[in-house]
């Protein structure tokens, strides 16, 4: 279902985003950023959002969103100038673990639901939970 509905919105012109915490923030801007050399999408078509944006990420030249727009990563940015934007034909996924703060990422969907139906979350439980 999330990969038909991912490629749905590209084929409608509507954008791919992912919202995540540490490392599968990351991971998800990581996915977006290869979607422009592997499927020739555009870089504003895929994108990726982590929490705390580049300081969660220990960028070693820090924070370097003001260097454009598709440098913006952080939550606040999406919530900020993202959202307001969003259609119908766009899909979020949200990407965490079980060890996130579960209340916030409620808060966050909710305000994105608003905006689309098209939310995904895939989630996964980390080492220290299965020990």
């Amino acid at each position: 279902a999330l990969v038909n509905q991912a490629g749905a919105s590209l084929q409608q012109n509507g954008h791919i985003y992912y919202i995540g915490w540490k490392s599968l923030g990351i991971m998800g801007i990581i996915d977006a950023s290869e979607c422009v050399p592997t499927f020739g999408a555009d870089a504003d078509h895929v994108r990726g959002f982590i929490y705390n944006g580049f300081k969660e990420m220990a960028n070693k030249e820090g924070d370097i969103s003001a260097l454009g727009p598709e440098f913006a990563v952080s939550h606040e940015h999406f919530l900020k100038t993202i959202l307001p934007t969003i259609h119908r034909s766009d899909t979020v996924i949200f990407v965490f673990t079980l060890d996130d703060d579960g209340a916030q990422i409620e808060k966050f969907a909710r305000q994105v639901k608003g905006s689309t139906f098209n939310l995904f979350a895939i989630s996964h439980g980390t080492a220290e939970q299965h020990m």
